[in-house]
């Protein structure tokens, strides 16, 4: 039991470095997640804020010989159609990385949108479902 107690001590900086940025932070098992809120007209300012972030992140990652795998890094602007289409920001360079904004990404086993619609989980569903076909008499 104690396994669960030291992860959630030894995790606890990272909380503190997000709210450092004004950022927020969800967490689940191993899964890291950081979010905000913006409005489209302060894209850049949060895209800098992010950056800012997630070099701390890998700072406080490489003082505890930990690194942060870019590539694994996923970036999603959420919100209704007419303001992510306003959104003029379609990559972000993460720790020497460009990362693309996705149009989806997978959380906790569900896909997500940028409308937050669901449709990109539902969509793909009966193409990975087995096919039974019974004769009914």
């Amino acid at each position: 039991m104690l396994g669960p107690l030291l992860y959630v001590l030894y995790t606890a900086e990272l909380e503190l470095i997000v709210a450092r940025h004004g950022l927020r932070l969800h967490m689940y098992a191993d899964d890291c997640q950081v979010y905000l809120s913006t409005s489209v007209e302060d894209v850049p300012l949060t895209v800098s804020k992010f950056a800012s972030c997630v070099a701390d992140i890998n700072a406080w990652l490489s003082a505890c010989r930990f690194q942060l795998n870019a590539a694994k890094t996923q970036l999603l602007w959420l919100g209704s159609s007419q303001l992510v289409d306003r959104v003029d920001c379609h990559d972000v360079l993460v720790l020497g990385t460009r990362v693309a904004i996705s149009y989806t990404a997978r959380d906790l086993g569900v896909v997500i949108d940028r409308e937050l619609s669901l449709a990109a989980h539902v969509t793909p569903a009966p193409t990975s479902s087995p096919i039974v076909v019974r004769e009914c008499h």
